[in-house]
């Protein structure tokens, strides 16, 4: 009956204290071998609005750009490490931004930059 007991407590006590001993979360900008397009502004208004559309609200690009590596053992520990390859994702929003291919972004440019 004592085994019992204590073998319910061990499993209510998993059920309802969900979480890890050791959580690791990691995020790290990544600056590949890559070159960086060169690129214009039109007007300080240009660079602005570029700029401040060039980072995703959530703070992560798209999965192409993104490497993450996860290890996990469920209840003891996990571990997420986030890799942003920055250059190429920063070069890939240029190619967007830059619709008629001049390397001169303008205000219209970075407006419509989604």
């Amino acid at each position: 009956m004592r085994r019992w007991n204590v073998g319910l407590c061990l499993l209510l006590a998993v059920a309802l204290l969900p979480g890890c001993l050791v959580m690791s979360f990691k995020k790290q900008l990544v600056t590949d071998e890559t070159q960086r397009i060169p690129i214009k502004f039109e007007s300080a208004d240009a660079s602005n609005v570029f700029y401040s559309k060039l980072w995703p609200k959530n703070g992560l690009p798209d999965d192409r750009y993104v490497g993450v590596k996860k290890f996990t053992i469920p209840f003891i520990v996990m571990i997420d490490h986030t890799i942003i390859y920055e250059t190429a994702y920063y070069n890939s929003v240029v190619r967007r931004a830059d619709t008629n291919g001049d390397g001169i972004i303008t205000l219209k440019e970075a407006i419509g930059l989604q």
